[in-house]
């Protein structure tokens, strides 16, 4: 027989088990640390108290998955003092002797009083349900009677506190009904187990008077049975059986027990069937909102840039068919499957892109022309910021020489690149290589100064022909600028010239062309000709602006 063993570990009011029990019992390991060896004396139900069984409480979770952890008081006690105390499993363990015992002797009890013939021996796996299930301890108590070999973690830690108080929820109502029936309104009832008539104390989470004290044990007597099974019936559906017995609801006789008793087969193909109704209502709307929107969307093409093109007197009839359709008895709620909403879709399109044929090229050709800008847009974004300077993490305080040696290595590299065409990677390398001529400390002599200046002035007119190479004219001007700074030059100059040419700024470049020329002493013809190409232009929009001013003063 196939039987899964589920055991559910939470707060029960009557047992004195659960994590409040376990907070309770570190309280008091807590508090001998603080007693023994600081003169702190807490009381349970004070204010310190309850903000030391909270500390207790987040220490006992971390335990859970850890074997040592800290609780750190800040500002606690009559004095205000800070207290920090290692606390580790084995202490936790140590102090909750009576509770784990308990823990086994429910699953014992609640397997022998289950329908599992031959006892833990028959089960194939147990799962363990409820949050207070992950406490190692707890967990050993029930392994120690099914066998580790038994265990089964299909669940993850939401389900498992999900499905505990689920499995709870059953006995809690049992009870309420028992006080109803015994004519206490719950609320009275309740009061009175909290006052302690007639009823042991219970442990609050938040309250440390009502959690049993050190050496109380656990109240197992009075509810007997907290622990599930599945099994197989005489029909052979499988079924789920909780059983909560509560002595107070009415003696331990059949009365009393609450037996929670489900077909899971039958559940669960109810809840495929609802799954698989919801998929197709869903894609039943989808096709429906589909039709919709074409509707919308093709109407509005009578007041797009291209309306010349789309014959309304043809189609809005098509669309007003359809929508009428759509909503009304035929179409509309009692479409219950996918498919006509759909065909009629497609059907509308067809006839729609027959009438309408170069109103559809006309779009299709500007959904094209869009790409391709949005597509050259990126291209040039990321180019530009592939070409912003990388911030340079190197603090390294290098001697002089190695420093040398590193701004050199940077910029040769640099120039291998722009000679393959890689101008972006150069750039970088450049760049890279003034960062390091910004780095000596102050001890260069004069003769060095002017080394690195001749590097750097060298570094900005490479910059400048990358950029150009990339047509970048702004970036361009401003690396020739920097070069320029350091020393008037030929290339700095003419390169410059070429990024005002570009710009059409054409003064401005006839302006540091000429003066190119005059300082090339090499005659470059190539110097010459540009000069030549910049006075055309100047000299076209003089004529372009008399021209303009004729007319204008006539």
């Amino acid at each position: 027989m196939r039987a899964v063993f589920f055991f559910a570990c939470a707060c029960w009011r009557l047992q004195g088990l659960g994590v409040a029990a376990v907070d309770a019992k570190l309280f008091d390991v807590v508090h001998a640390k603080l007693k023994d060896g600081h003169s702190v004396d807490v009381k349970r139900g004070t204010k310190m108290g309850r903000r030391l069984l909270r500390e207790c409480g987040k220490a006992r979770m971390i335990l859970s998955a850890n074997e040592q952890t800290q609780i750190v008081l800040e500002c606690f006690g009559d004095e205000d003092r800070d207290f920090k105390f290692d606390v580790t499993r084995g202490e936790l363990e140590g102090a909750v002797g009576d509770i784990k015992a308990a823990c086994t002797k429910l699953v014992a009890e609640a397997i022998a009083s289950s329908a599992v013939e031959d006892g833990a021996a028959s089960l194939t796996a147990v799962e363990l349900i409820g949050g207070g299930t992950r406490i190692p301890f707890v967990r050993n108590a029930v392994l120690d009677i099914v066998g580790a070999d038994k265990l089964s973690q299909t669940l993850d830690s939401n389900s498992t506190v999900a499905l505990g108080a689920s499995t709870l929820a059953p006995g809690f109502y049992a009870r309420l009904l028992a006080k109803e029936a015994d004519g206490t309104p719950p609320a009275e009832a309740d009061a009175k187990e909290a006052d302690g008539a007639d009823a042991p104390a219970t442990p609050a989470a938040d309250d440390a008077e009502h959690a049993p004290a050190a050496g109380d044990a656990p109240e197992t007597e009075t509810l007997k049975g907290a622990a599930g099974v599945v099994g197989e019936d005489t029909s052979g559906a499988e079924v789920v059986v909780f059983l909560l017995e509560d002595a107070r609801a009415g003696g331990g006789d059949a009365a009393s027990t609450f037996h929670a008793v489900a077909s899971t087969e039958s559940h669960v193909a109810v809840e495929h069937s609802m799954g698989a109704q919801d998929t197709l209502l869903k894609q039943v709307d989808s096709e429906k909102d589909a039709l919709e929107s074409y509707i919308y969307e093709t109407r509005s093409a009578s007041d797009s840039s291209h309306k010349a093109l789309f014959d309304e007197e043809k189609t809005m009839p098509l669309l007003t068919e359809a929508e009428d359709w759509l909503f009304s008895e035929e179409g509309g709620d009692a479409i219950t499957a996918p498919g006509p909403a759909l065909e009629r879709l497609v059907a509308l399109k067809a006839k729609v892109a027959e009438i309408n044929p170069k109103y559809y090229e006309a779009v299709e050709s500007d959904r094209l022309a869009r790409e391709k800008e949005l597509e050259e847009e990126r291209k040039r974004a990321e180019a530009e910021e592939a070409a912003k300077p990388k911030d340079d993490h190197d603090r390294r305080q290098l001697k002089k020489g190695d420093r040398m040696k590193k701004l050199v290595s940077n910029k040769t590299e640099g120039t291998e690149l722009f000679k393959g065409g890689n101008y972006v990677p150069a750039i970088e390398r450049y760049v890279k290589a003034l960062v390091h001529s910004s780095k000596f400390l102050g001890d260069l002599n004069q003769d060095e100064e002017k080394e690195v200046d001749v590097l750097k002035e060298s570094l900005h007119l490479n910059l400048a022909m990358c950029y150009l190479k990339l047509k970048e004219w702004k970036k361009t001007r401003a690396s020739c600028d920097s070069a320029l700074e350091i020393n008037t030059s030929v290339k700095g100059l003419y390169r410059r010239s070429q990024a005002f040419y570009y710009q059409r700024l054409f003064d401005e470049a006839l302006r540091d062309c000429q003066a190119a020329v005059a300082m090339d002493t090499k005659n470059n013809k190539g110097i010459a000709a540009f000069l030549v190409t910049v006075q055309k232009q100047v000299d076209e929009q003089s004529k372009k602006e008399k021209a303009f001013y004729g007319k204008m003063f006539g």
